[in-house]
């Protein structure tokens, strides 16, 4: 189906697949490398590769009788959040298990919702977010530093740590600056008031809230849980 064993009539690649176990989502699976130099020493195209290996899993998928990936993709209203995000919200259990708690993407998404509908303008919008520990980082229109085209967005650092920022998109589809805008009554003076906000509230970290100092206390029982046995051995 890719064109890499030969049945296309051209020279085949060589290639090997590796059981790899389970995913952080207790999915077994294996990964499968090919060698684009064929056996006669010609190259094999990867045009189009990414399309063709989804007409590959759909084939296989019906032919097995999988659930359909891009099914449940098309379902979603949001984006799949990285292995760095699990990563980043990975804690180790008392019996050395790996625990992934809320991620930063599904924390944000959750703030930012919540403050999109708690505002009733853009400018309150950006206000909500500093209040919920969210900073905002506008994006300018080129050569401008007053138009807003944009944001990112980043959780409220811990101690000295940098702030980790995500395009708002990537949050949630709902949550770009276009659809945001469209929430509410928009005047001259809505826009005046909005991009001031923008500016006076760009990347200031904000104060800790209830929420965010809860969830510091949590990070620190988690770690004593998982230290304070090895330094009573």
């Amino acid at each position: 189906m890719m064109g890499f064993d030969g049945s296309d009539g051209k020279a085949a690649c060589r290639w090997a697949a590796f059981h790899h176990g389970l995913s952080s989502g207790d999915n077994d699976h294996i990964h499968i490398v090919v060698g684009l130099v064929r056996e006669d020493g010609t190259w094999a195209s990867n045009f189009r590769s990414v399309q063709r290996s989804q007409d590959a899993r759909r084939a296989l998928e019906k032919a097995y009788g999988f659930a359909p990936v891009g099914v449940v993709a098309a379902q979603r209203d949001f984006q799949a959040y990285s292995m760095v995000d699990v990563q980043r919200a990975a804690t180790v259990g008392q019996d050395g298990s790996r625990v992934v708690g809320e991620t930063d993407v599904e924390a944000l998404r959750r703030l930012m919702l919540g403050a999109a509908t708690q505002a009733t303008s853009e400018a309150g919008y950006v206000r909500a977010l500093w209040r919920a520990g969210v900073l905002s980082r506008p994006r300018y229109a080129a050569g401008t530093t007053d138009v807003v085209v944009g944001y990112s967005v980043a959780l409220r650092p811990q101690g000295d740590q940098a702030p980790f920022w995500y395009a708002a998109g990537k949050v949630h589809k709902s949550l770009t600056l276009p659809n945001v805008r469209s929430r509410y009554v928009d005047s001259p003076e809505a826009a005046v008031e909005a991009a001031a906000t923008w500016a006076t509230y760009n990347g200031v970290t904000p104060a800790p809230t209830r929420m965010s100092v809860t969830h510091g206390i949590q990070g620190l029982n988690r770690r004593w849980s998982t230290e304070l046995p090895a330094l009573l051995d």
